[in-house]
């Protein structure tokens, strides 16, 4: 269905997202299936826990061979024998059958104060939880996760995050051509690529709390026909990335001679 989709020409944001949406719903399924069994076998759940997307899918963006990223996010101060079997049963009845499907999952187990621990000591993390959403789980346990990271967020000095953020755009460009004038671009990691349009949106979501163009549009950082350029180049490079996935049947950023046309 989702190939069908695509191949009626409908935006690549949109087939991105109907396919975030189709794997929110099997984890979903996996997750309370997981809960029936852990009460059958074992009692009472010991505490509540929230499964999240983080990275790509955390965007509601996915390609048909993107990494699925989760977080399995738990209370502070849990601990012993039940805790531990509650983790390893979630782990196993989700985890396990998406392998089995052959996608590619990036999985941590964390509560909020490692989460953001992990946030302070590596910037793929704080993008990660920058993106982080919801897919089921308890809402109040996300939410403060959410507040905490917001709260350490205000608190860091943004201009060094930008300038790590700068350097590494600058690094990545030199590691792939350094110029939009490539016969085989990487669509991914290039100048003008996916990445630089997550890279402004990360910045100004920590700099001023702005999380779509849409915002930075409204407080007159970026001009409306600037924005719905950026837009459009934007979905139409995911639009090609999941047509490079479905030809090449594994994920690929680069746009090889044969198969622009």
């Amino acid at each position: 269905m989702l190939r069908r989709y695509h191949q009626k020409s409908e935006s690549g944001l949109k087939v991105c997202q109907a396919r975030a949406a189709m794997v929110d719903v099997v984890i979903e399924n996996l997750f309370l299936a997981a809960l029936d069994l852990y009460t059958t076998q074992h009692g009472a759940i010991p505490c509540k826990m929230a499964v999240l997307a983080t990275g790509g899918y955390g965007r509601r963006e996915l390609n048909p061979h993107s990494d699925i990223d989760l977080m399995f996010l738990y209370p502070e101060k849990k601990s012993g024998p039940h805790f531990t079997t509650f983790q390893q049963v979630l782990a196993e009845e989700i985890l396990y059958p998406l392998w089995d499907f052959g996608w590619k999952i990036g999985h941590a187990s964390r509560n909020t104060k490692e989460a953001i621990n992990e946030a302070k000591n590596e910037i793929q993390s704080k993008n990660a939880i920058l993106e982080s959403r919801i897919i089921c789980g308890s809402d109040p346990l996300y939410i403060n996760m959410q507040t905490r990271f917001a709260n350490y967020c205000k608190k860091e000095n943004s201009t060094a995050y930008i300038q790590q953020r700068l350097a590494d755009e600058r690094d990545r460009h030199a590691k792939f051509g350094n110029t939009v004038y490539l016969q085989e671009p990487d669509i991914k990691n290039g100048v003008g690529g996916l990445r630089d349009y997550q890279n402004i949106l990360w910045m100004a979501n920590i700099k001023f709390g702005y999380g779509s163009f849409r915002e930075i549009n409204q407080a007159k950082l970026l001009r409306r026909h600037l924005r719905n350029e950026m837009e459009a180049a934007y979905d139409f490079l995911l639009r090609t990335r999941t047509e490079l996935h479905l030809q090449n049947r594994r994920p690929t950023d680069k746009l090889d001679l044969e198969q622009q046309a």
